[in-house]
């Protein structure tokens, strides 16, 4: 009988540090969460600038333009 006491006094100190080590886990996994919160919303705006951003083909059109543009005017303007 006194061994079986022993052995439910350390169970129960081996459940006592597992719970503390479980509490650090679920308050370091909180913040894991916050953090992944920000990260996501940054990466929403960030994915918002890019699409705004014009393609290559609108900017290689757009230097063409100007070119085209002025080689027309050199030869009237002259």
């Amino acid at each position: 009988m006194q061994a079986l006491e022993a052995h439910q006094t350390e169970f129960r100190s081996a459940v006592l540090r597992f719970d503390k080590a479980f509490l650090a886990m679920d308050a370091k996994l909180d913040r894991f969460g916050e953090k992944l919160d920000r990260l996501s919303l940054d990466v929403a705006e960030l994915k918002g600038r890019v699409s705004q951003l014009p393609t290559t083909i609108v900017l290689i059109g757009f230097t063409l333009a100007i070119m085209a543009g002025a080689g027309i005017l050199k030869y009237y303007v002259r």
